[in-house]
């Protein structure tokens, strides 16, 4: 699939590499890792998710299939066993970019609109591994952060004494590039 992939990014027309890369991905749709067990054994999701944080074992895993066949792993985690609201961890990755593009860059300088976004308090935050975004509603507590080719999201839709050591665990994984 690869090698397809390379023969549509030589095509000159934009439009013609657009339906290169869909016909591409339509026929791939079946080899696309969508399990967890699948997903595990691919070296670039497997290093992105630790299989226990502070404790907490991750329980699910799952990558967005449209962009995994273009080198855009926009994935996520779960950990928390049989927790009602596990803390969540999303990562972003654009394989073979020195950044992420500039409109989620730009997200980074905007507050975010989570369901309690009125009453909730941004700010900054300057740790050992960079600077972080950390936002505390009443409802929802996350940090977030830019880390070279790499958008971090660390999610808690309830309090948590672990809080800590899961973003500390994330940043230290992914350091920060954010000014």
């Amino acid at each position: 699939m690869q090698h397809a992939l390379d023969v549509c990014s030589n095509v000159s027309s934009d439009r013609i590499r657009h339906t290169c890369y869909t016909r591409v991905g339509d026929l791939a749709d079946s080899s696309v890792p969508r399990s967890g067990v699948r997903l595990e054994r691919d070296t670039r999701v497997a290093v992105l998710f630790a299989t226990a944080v502070a404790g907490e074992q991750r329980e699910h895993l799952e990558c967005e299939p449209t962009g995994f066949r273009r080198n855009h792993l926009d994935c996520r985690a779960d950990y928390g066993e049989g927790s009602d609201e596990p803390v969540r961890v999303y990562i972003e990755e654009w394989v073979g970019k020195e950044q992420p593009p500039p409109e989620r860059r730009e997200q980074m300088t905007q507050t975010p609109q989570y369901i309690d976004s009125e009453r909730a308090h941004v700010t900054s935050e300057r740790r050992r591994d960079g600077t972080i975004r950390m936002y505390r509603g009443p409802e929802v507590i996350a940090a977030d952060w830019i880390s070279g080719n790499r958008y971090v999201k660390v999610l808690f839709n309830q309090p948590t004494k672990k809080e800590q050591a899961f973003i500390d665990h994330f940043l230290r994984a992914f350091p920060s590039t954010l000014q």
